[in-house]
């Protein structure tokens, strides 16, 4: 039998996380070995070779294309909030996150009812950065 992925590692955020993001302060430059990927004005995700090597930041209209796992970091790392995703039955996936000493952030969680462990991490993102 073989086992499903449950890691989401290599998930990319969509465009409107990704400007959320860089609203509250994300700049690191996402790469894949020598290759950075990113959004341009428009939401069109590009890779681009050596990007890191060429420029020393974002040029005019690019923004980062982090991973969810990398934002979900980030967010830990700024906000000292860990994000937590489960699957609460096939097809109903939830979050809920806690501060830095196990406690919960919001009295109004658990949130459910994403169909993918993808769309309620990033719901779960979307939702951090809306109440900081």
């Amino acid at each position: 039998m073989e086992k499903k992925k449950i890691y989401i590692e290599e998930d990319y955020v969509s465009f409107k996380t990704a400007k959320k993001l860089v609203k509250a302060g994300f700049t690191q430059i996402p790469r894949v070995g020598m290759e950075a990927t990113l959004y341009d004005k428009k939401g069109k995700s590009s890779t681009y070779a050596n990007y890191g090597v060429m420029y020393s930041g974002l040029s005019e209209g690019y923004i980062p294309r982090p991973t969810l796992q990398m934002a979900k970091q980030w967010i830990w790392e700024k906000y000292k909030i860990h994000l937590e995703v489960w699957i609460i039955e096939k097809g109903v996936w939830a979050f809920d996150f806690f501060d830095k000493n196990g406690k919960c952030v919001d009295e109004n969680l658990p949130h459910t009812g994403w169909p993918t462990q993808a769309e309620a991490l990033e719901d779960g993102i979307l939702y951090v950065l809306k109440i900081k």
